[in-house]
């Protein structure tokens, strides 16, 4: 079970090297709780059951990611730099108190991976306060094999009223 005791782990058996042997997938859920969702992954070689490590999150996004945000009266602008790819939103907010708003986007509260077209992929949304999202970062993992590891491949992030 997850680590959280109550969910069982996805187990897959898929080749995420790229060199043509299955490797051992498991996704888990390591906590919930009102805005959080912490989901896990590990990937393990099949042959010597040894795991091949994964770029962690906050790895990705102290190496790839800058933001801030910005309050005015009547609303904030949330601002996040991907590579050199800058993206603005604006959110209404009217209240006076804005205190409750972090001032970067903070990733980690929700958390969510998946393989997609036989990438390892990771989910994250973006916080605004401890119980308010702008958006979700989507990071895409290649296999690099000279440090045998899973790096960064690319990087985009989803505003918010732009999901469906």
């Amino acid at each position: 079970y997850g680590g959280d005791g109550t969910r069982k782990p996805i187990i897959q058996y898929r080749d995420m090297t790229g060199d043509g042997k299955p490797e051992v997938v498991v996704f888990y859920v390591d906590g919930t709780g009102t805005g959080i969702y912490i989901g896990k992954t590990h990937v393990v070689d099949a042959e010597t059951l040894k795991e091949i490590p994964m770029e962690s999150l906050d790895q990705a996004v102290a190496g790839h990611v800058e933001s801030s945000i910005e309050k005015f009266a009547d609303y904030i602008a949330v601002k996040i730099v991907i590579d050199g790819k800058e993206t603005v939103q604006r959110i209404e907010d009217d209240s006076e108190d804005k205190s409750y708003l972090n001032d970067k986007l903070g990733f980690g509260a929700v958390v969510r991976h998946s393989i997609e077209e036989g990438r390892l992929v990771t989910l994250a949304a973006g916080s605004i306060s401890p119980a308010g999202f702008a958006g979700d970062l989507q990071i895409t993992y290649r296999y690099d094999e000279e440090s045998n590891r899973f790096v960064v491949d690319r990087m985009e992030y989803d505003r918010l009223e732009e999901q469906r």
